[in-house]
């Protein structure tokens, strides 16, 4: 009997429960593909083929005396980049036998493979670690680890489970699961059915989101056997089109006729096909990070506001110092609201540099930055009010966010080109929605906040302008208003993503 790799969903409590699960059946699951046929190599190959072979049904990498250097047999077929791999490995040798499957990785003339490495081994250092083959980079996330690295190099991480609880999860001498996702910057992995790391990588000079080829390990070393099957692939990118902008959504549940609640929302998400979601307030922050965890999504950015009115007592939630530590190495941004002032007073400007610099600094000590969120009506109501505070608050973790909803109501359409370009390096985060003309939306008579595939404003004019100026940052949905079912508006505005990214 065959099997194959789906998602069990298991509502209860209010929690969601994402599990991969083996189950029998007479075929691959749709959206699933084998890339090995339990019978030949048909597909694979390696300078040196001499080290692997089928056996029992398995693709079998063994050496029979030592060997000086590792040998990697790599699928032919395709270089995918944003997937879904599952397989089951069964490694077997001394107590230092060593071996990995290789993703996004690229062949060296001399057969030598780099990249990133779901690593396998029978000794905890090295086995279920996240490893990169590639000169200078190493191990990156060790078991229970979650780590981001910036555009610089920077790395940040955080423990979200047990190191040695993890490793007795490993069946040292039985097969074991590999369940792996690669999507944009973000990649992670569970092994027998337990999240073992999670890693944002942005490093510029490494370019890790780039489609690169599968390959599976052969150790130097001792004597060793490893041995793989059921090695399946489904390809994301039809599914999500994320690429080169991550997609997500937020208020979405403000208006929501279903009332769904932060498992049900997770669920929809991940069915459509968004990558995350923008989270109101500090409420429920932990709750909502567990249900984005489970089924496989980031948490991109939380929303707070700030009063920069002198007479504020606390001019931002109390609850930033506890909240933080929650968002360690998970590239999750603080999107700030800045009211108490009229729209654009520079007079209040020293005021909100001291604010935001007291909270960049808590920020920054666990890797997150502060995008600072323009709003209709309030004090920070332009996108060059927040260029402005920016760059007098010298900071590099505080930037700003573009949202197209705000600026075509506070501002001159004809201005966009212009905003962007002023935002420059500054612009961490930009939103979209549906909607019509700014000179129709200020007259009261066009749409202001709708699905995407809505109004007559040119989203891929707008998307065509951010790339041309080099923007591979997130774009949020704005949903707020949006009444009824989400599913009907989510959907409606994810087909509209599809169509505007659709490669011409």
């Amino acid at each position: 009997m065959a099997r194959f790799f789906m998602k069990r969903i298991c509502y209860g409590a209010g929690a969601l429960f994402l599990c991969g699960c083996l189950l029998a059946s007479e075929a691959v699951a749709p959206g699933w593909v084998e890339l090995f046929d339990g019978r030949s190599l048909d597909g694979w190959a390696a300078p040196d083929m001499s080290f692997w072979s089928v056996r029992d049904g398995a693709i079998t990498g063994s050496s029979t005396e030592p060997i000086a250097s590792n040998h990697y047999l790599v699928w032919q077929r395709v270089k995918p980049a944003d997937f879904e791999l599952s397989l089951r490995f069964r490694i077997q040798g001394t107590a230092r036998a060593n071996s990995g499957v290789q993703f996004r990785s690229k062949v060296q003339p001399n057969g030598f493979v780099e990249g990133y490495q779901a690593d396998i081994a029978r000794y905890p250092e090295h086995c279920g670690v996240l490893y990169d083959e590639t000169p200078g980079r190493g191990l990156l996330a060790r078991r229970g680890q979650r780590l981001s690295i910036d555009e610089t190099g920077q790395r940040v991480s955080a423990s979200f489970a047990d190191e040695s609880a993890l490793f007795k999860v490993v069946r040292l001498d039985d097969w074991n699961e590999y369940h792996i996702v690669a999507r944009g910057s973000w990649v992670s992995a569970r092994l027998n059915g337990s999240l073992v790391w999670q890693v944002v990588d942005r490093d510029t000079s490494r370019r890790a989101d780039e489609a690169g080829v599968i390959a599976l390990q052969l150790h130097s070393g001792p004597p060793m056997t490893i041995q793989f099957k059921d090695i399946r692939l489904r390809d994301l990118t039809p599914l999500h089109a994320d690429r080169p902008n991550p997609f997500f959504a937020f208020c979405m549940d403000t208006h929501d006729s279903k009332k769904r609640s932060l498992a049900e929302q997770a669920a929809l998400l991940s069915d459509l096909g968004y990558a995350g979601a923008g989270h109101l307030w500090f409420d429920s922050v932990a709750e909502r990070l567990a249900t984005l965890d489970a089924a496989g999504l980031r948490l991109f950015q939380i929303y707070l506001r700030v009063n920069v009115s002198p007479g504020a007592a606390e001019p931002y939630d109390p609850r930033l110092r506890e909240i933080l530590p929650l968002l360690r190495a998970r590239d999750t941004m603080l999107a700030v609201l800045m009211s108490g002032g009229k729209p654009s007073d520079a007079s209040l400007d020293e005021r909100a540099v001291t604010i935001l610099g007291e909270m960049a600094d808590l920020a920054n000590a666990h890797g997150v930055k502060l995008a600072l969120y323009p709003h209709t009506g309030d004090w920070l109501e332009r996108i060059d009010d927040a260029v402005r505070l920016a760059r007098k608050t010298g900071r590099p973790n505080i930037g700003v966010m573009f949202n197209l909803c705000h600026f075509l109501k506070a501002e001159d359409e004809k201005n966009l080109q212009s905003a962007i370009e002023l935002a420059g390096d500054h612009l961490f985060a930009v939103s979209i929605n549906g909607s019509d003309s700014g000179e129709e939306i200020k007259a009261g008579k066009g749409h202001w906040i709708a699905p995407l595939d809505v109004g007559s404003f040119d989203q891929a004019m707008f998307l065509k302008l951010l790339r041309g100026k080099g923007y591979r940052g997130p774009v949020g949905l704005q949903c707020y208003g949006i009444p009824g079912d989400a599913f009907d508006h989510l959907a409606a505005s994810i087909k509209q993503w599809r169509r505007l990214n659709k490669p011409q």
